[in-house]
């Protein structure tokens, strides 16, 4: 049985959780040293729609606004992230490291053992090049659903959407980001408790 990972959707389709919009705009707000001690920028970045599906469908939102994940090419994430563990802290650069130790990190992020990054496979067809790519669990941005059903239909280009399984697991790690809860103590097991029940 064939679970593909994608649909091409075209520009008429109202926008759906786990659509990939490739230029989305967004607004940035960033820290400044006078009040209100922060501006507001706008730029556009490649994002995933985290919104449910349940609350878009129909062309009656239950939401006015839509929450979106940034999205960037794993390569981004797997230079950073090798030359932080193998590379001395930066000291040696990531063409100089091995293969092997590469492909340890990659493995690592596709296991999910980078909570903050969700790994999005590739996509080679109908016209598509959509290599790997990470979302940034961490970081969102909201847009008006009108706006953003009005900014695809006008682009006149098709776009990825994530089906199900993958958008629900997408989804569940987006919120797992969030709900996690650290205990100050964590249970201590003595030497030979466990044993003697």
């Amino acid at each position: 049985m064939s679970y593909p990972w994608y649909k091409v959707v075209g520009p008429e389709i109202i926008v759906s959780q786990g659509d990939i919009i490739p230029e989305c705009p967004v607004t940035v707000l960033k820290e400044t040293d006078e009040h209100p001690f922060y501006t507001v920028e706008g730029g556009y970045k490649p994002c995933v729609v985290m919104t449910q599906a349940c609350d878009l469908e129909n062309g009656k939102p239950k939401v006015a606004e839509i929450t979106l994940c940034p999205i960037e090419p794993v390569i981004n994430f797997l230079q950073s992230e090798v030359e932080k563990k193998y590379g001395n802290n930066g000291q040696v650069p990531y063409e100089q490291i091995g293969k092997k130790k590469k492909a340890n990190v990659f493995d690592e992020l596709r296991k999910g053992n980078y909570p903050k990054f969700y790994l999005l496979d590739k996509f080679r067809e109908s016209g598509f090049e959509f290599g790997y790519h990470i979302v940034s669990l961490g970081k969102t941005f909201k847009v008006p659903v009108n706006s953003l059903n009005k900014i695809v239909q006008e682009s006149k280009k098709d776009r990825l959407r994530l089906l199900p399984p993958y958008r629900e697991h997408l989804a569940n790690a987006f919120a797992f980001n969030y709900y996690r809860i650290g205990l100050p103590i964590d249970i201590k097991v003595e030497d030979g408790e466990i044993e003697a029940l």
